[in-house]
């Protein structure tokens, strides 16, 4: 595998996600994946609008 280049993901906020818990909320992250590589925000609990403010910087490989 060869090293092409970097991809920046900002994951700033959620909204109108449905609850998924009893009593209204939800405890909501969210997942970034490519390929194999997965990164995860921190779990942001009883809500239904979750701000991270988060940057993932993952690596680009060519597979030959």
């Amino acid at each position: 595998m060869k090293d092409i280049g970097h991809l920046v993901v900002k994951i700033m906020k959620a909204q109108g996600l449905h609850s998924a818990d009893l009593g209204g909320k939800s405890d909501p992250f969210a997942v970034v994946e490519i390929v194999n590589d997965r990164l995860q925000t921190q779990t942001e609990y009883k809500t239904l609008a979750p701000v991270w403010q988060k940057v993932f910087t993952l690596c680009v490989k060519l597979d030959y």
